[in-house]
């Protein structure tokens, strides 16, 4: 039961009965070289519990899996195991982070999240199971029974509303959801107990087995690689053999006679930009991709196109139409910059993913060398240096967009952050100023600017900061708990206190000093 890919897509894992008890098993994709790497006799399992949920760690040297409601990680081979929650708890679903440093569990129908060595414990979510990190780590999937089972999406700290998915009422809930490698489509098993597949919206739920009870599918899971196909290679059938609607007219409406391929696919292009402005990615998609069919060796069509892919949040479709725009023309600045963002949004998400933030600024790198004078872009890397802790190469291009766009407050304001992060806290307030005459209303500026003076013992002027910055921003929780940091060190316990208690309402990740 509970097959489990490798994240190369050679080998699969799964819990099996043999000897009289339930063990953890790899085999080849293919269902040869059977290995039992876990040796549980059932006299070891004090709590009714069994041996199963293996999940590969996302590099493929690692395993956790469950043991008698105890996670435990293994190398690959079924060495060095290591027991990582205690009795304590009664764990279950452990899903790794997709940088590998943590782990999300289930305990007593709620979620946790530790450290991949099993510490820094945490509760998440309460009344949750079968959690699922999403693969660029920005959300956790989970069910959540409401009358009937149901899946649910939530940033990965567990703060703020879930998003229910699925509608346990039309028979459409589910239990054991998988996201798609690329996180565009997700897998579960709906109320009929048969498998289903639905976008990562919501939408376009299709089920894929029609299974009668007493029969029952569970646990699905998506093999990380396409499987190789026997036989001839298919050619896929192209979108423009498909039935399209009736071709909008050329640009050129004075043109005579029948428009050219070129032309015609200009036409989409130009229909598909006026669906993107109304907010209908899905068709303005549809449109692209009958323009790239008719002139496919337009860049710009597929740029376009990964611009709306990013609108629906179809990263990975969007990153294979950034790199055929460059691919088609070398000099693109737009696809080097919007790839760059695409890459720095990616890494930069719930845990950073170094490799993909330097992807992002390589790209960041190659847009700058076509077109030098643009701010944005320097803007941008200095971001991403941030988020590298590259402070002094961060501040070398926020100097940069000043030089070039010297009303930037942003900028202003992201180098004073840079400056404190590196202990030059009178330099941050002199860009926090910089910030603040520039944009009377830059409510981060006030608290960022707050924390610069805190850095230098001056609480006082440090509240001054908070409360402008509270008093722009009510919903500022960073902001109440930073100025209730500042009443304690002056010993006003009072006003220190309202601020926690506000913080924590606002954002009830925060803990009380």
């Amino acid at each position: 039961t509970e097959p489990a890919w490798s994240p190369d897509g050679t080998r699969i894992a799964f819990s099996s009965k043999r000897d009289g008890n339930y063990n953890i098993f790899v085999m080849d994709a293919d269902g040869g070289n059977v290995r039992q790497l876990t040796d549980f006799p059932v006299a070891e399992l004090q709590r009714g519990g069994l041996v199963d949920e293996p999940a590969w760690s996302p590099d493929g040297t690692r395993i956790a899996f469950v043991s008698d409601y105890l996670i435990y990680v293994m190398d690959a081979d079924g060495r060095n195991v290591q027991e990582l929650t205690d009795d304590s708890m009664v764990a279950s679903s452990p899903a790794w982070s997709p940088d590998g440093t943590r782990i999300v569990f289930e305990s007593g129908f709620s979620l946790f999240v530790m450290d991949a060595d099993g510490s820094n414990v945490k509760l998440i979510k309460r009344g949750a199971t079968n959690p699922e990190w999403s693969p660029y780590g920005n959300w956790i999937m989970f069910s959540w029974y409401d009358n009937a089972y149901n899946i649910y999406v939530m940033g990965y700290k567990g703060y703020g509303s879930a998003r229910r998915l699925t509608d346990g009422i039309r028979g459409l809930g589910g239990r054991f959801p998988m996201w798609s490698p690329d996180g565009s489509q997700i897998v579960f098993v709906n109320d009929d107990q048969n498998i289903a597949v639905m976008d990562a919206d919501g939408a376009n739920v299709r089920q894929l087995t029609v299974t009668d009870y007493p029969r029952w599918n569970l646990y699905p899971a998506w093999s990380p690689v396409p499987p190789p196909t026997p036989g001839p290679k298919a050619t896929p059938v192209s979108t423009c053999e498909l039935p399209t609607p009736p071709t909008p007219q050329p640009v050129n409406p004075e043109q005579t006679g029948s428009p050219s391929a070129t032309d015609t696919a200009q036409a989409h292009a130009q229909n598909a930009a006026e669906l993107f402005e109304a907010g209908n990615y899905e068709d303005a998609i549809a449109d692209l991709t009958r323009a790239i069919c008719l002139d496919p060796q337009s860049g710009k069509h597929y740029y376009n196109r990964g611009k709306a892919h990013i609108q629906l949040g179809q990263f990975t479709r969007a990153r294979e139409d950034y790199d055929e725009a460059i691919r088609l023309d070398p000099q693109y600045f737009d696809a080097y910059y919007s790839r760059g963002a695409l890459h720095h949004m990616m890494g930069s998400g719930s845990f950073r993913l170094p490799g993909l933030i330097r992807a992002g600024i390589r790209d960041y790198d190659e847009a700058i060398r076509l077109n030098p004078g643009d701010a944005r872009v320097y803007y941008s890397r200095g971001i991403a240096r941030l988020h590298l802790d590259q402070y002094e190469r961060a501040i070398q291009n926020f100097d940069e967009v000043i030089r070039l766009d010297s009303e930037n407050a942003k900028a202003y304001a992201m180098r004073g952050y840079a400056y404190d992060a590196q202990g030059e806290h009178e330099r941050a307030i002199q860009d926090y100023d910089g910030a603040i005459r520039l944009n009377p209303l830059f409510a981060i500026a006030y608290s960022n600017r707050g924390v610069a003076y805190a850095n230098l013992g001056q609480d006082e002027r440090a509240i001054q900061d908070y409360d402008e910055a509270i008093r722009l921003d009510p919903e500022d929780a960073e902001a109440y708990y930073s100025r209730g940091m500042a009443y304690d060190r002056l010993g006003q316990t009072k006003q220190a206190n309202q601020d926690f208690d506000e913080a924590i309402r606002l954002n009830p990740s925060l803990k009380r000093p």
